[in-house]
């Protein structure tokens, strides 16, 4: 491995709290690309590590988030007590709605890390003209997009993916100045042999962050 893909933890850094670098390093390359600034206005589509993740950067460097999910009482739940002040659960309202109580006004920003096609669009919908939409979920399908409500409103569409060396630097640091606060997106701790069972919990949404110990948890 190249010496220069290795990065040095602080001796203090729980290494289960160290785990989490990498997905931090997504969340913070998306928010970035994003170009989110202090007092933006941003919504974050889908509550799960990156979309956390990125809730939690956003909130970092000043800006007002809004995160929504879908039928995602633990995890909206979890973003509350961790800082994140506003969330909503797409179930019981209708985004438009839940953007228009929380900001009065359409959002600068929206990040999508759902990985369900049709929330990009549902973000295009809302976003304020010339603002930013960057797409961070992994798609298995398609999406059919409306470009007159893209072209007509100025907006701007990215896409962010991995991270970079300035990504990880960053959420090495962020890790180590509030450990507590992230170790709390490790909702489970599971040994090796029950692998399947964590990634059963995180697709059904029961799991934030399940972290397989190799010596049994």
């Amino acid at each position: 491995m190249p010496a220069a893909n290795a990065l040095p933890l602080p001796a203090a850094l729980p290494l289960d709290v160290a785990a989490l670098t990498e997905p931090l390093a997504v969340s913070i390359n998306a928010v970035d690309v994003a170009e989110v600034a202090p007092g933006d206005r941003v919504v974050v589509l889908g509550p799960g590590p990156i979309g956390m993740g990125i809730a939690l950067v956003a909130c970092a460097r000043g800006a007002n988030v809004l995160l929504a999910g879908f039928r995602d009482d633990a995890r909206l739940a979890l973003a509350c007590d961790m800082g994140i002040s506003a969330v909503a659960d797409l179930a019981q309202v209708k985004l438009a709605e839940a953007v228009q109580d929380h900001f009065n006004v359409a959002p600068d920003v929206v990040l999508e890390a759902t990985g369900r096609p049709a929330s990009v669009a549902e973000g295009l919908a809302i976003l304020r003209p010339g603002g930013v939409l960057t797409v961070v979920g992994i798609h298995a399908e398609q999406l059919s997009l409306d470009l007159n409500q893209l072209v007509r409103g100025k907006k701007q569409l990215r896409g962010a993916h991995d991270s970079t060396p300035r990504g990880f630097a960053e959420a090495i640091a962020r890790l180590a100045a509030d450990p507590a606060l992230y170790a709390r997106m490790i909702t489970h701790r599971l040994p090796l042999g029950q692998a399947e069972d964590g990634f059963a919990l995180a697709r059904k949404g029961a799991a934030l962050k399940v972290m397989l110990f190799p010596w049994g948890g």
